[in-house]
């Protein structure tokens, strides 16, 4: 009995397997037909490129007291090229956002209403900046990942 059922073990080890084989390689086949389509019907590369360290401006506060802003900016690009383009230009591009932080009004700051508006403005300006040196608007999104006011 023993010597029947690993026959039969056997046979259907000789049936099955091969028929999987076949199966994986047809999926491999699928696989690299996708991997072989032209660049343009892929998904671009989107990336992040991350300002280290930290920006700190002041900005406009009432009476005597001077407020001041610490963000983290972390900058999405869409192709390794643009990411390029931003480690080229990190200096111009913290200046850009300095600027537009120090010119804002404390309630502005504030607010969080108002946190989409400045996120906006320094979309513009960093890639209105780059346009005239580079002659691309690389920055698709920009975003805090730390927002800190006093």
């Amino acid at each position: 009995m023993f010597k029947r059922l690993a026959l039969l073990l056997f046979l259907t080890s000789c049936v099955v397997l091969p028929s999987y084989a076949a199966e994986e390689q047809a999926n491999a086949a699928q696989e690299q037909a996708k991997d072989d389509q032209p660049q343009d019907k892929i998904n671009a590369d989107y990336q992040y490129f991350v300002l280290e360290p930290d920006i700190i401006a002041n900005y406009l506060s009432s009476g005597k007291r001077v407020g001041y802003i610490r963000v983290k900016v972390e900058l999405l690009v869409k192709s390794k090229q643009d990411l390029k383009i931003l480690d080229k230009h990190e200096p111009l591009i913290r200046d850009q956002i300095i600027d537009v932080l120090s010119s804002q009004q404390a309630d502005v700051i504030k607010s969080a209403g108002q946190r989409e508006n400045i996120r906006k403005q320094c979309i513009t300006a960093v890639n209105t900046a780059l346009k005239s040196e580079t002659n691309v608007q690389p920055v698709k999104q920009l975003i805090f990942t730390k927002f800190l006011y006093q």
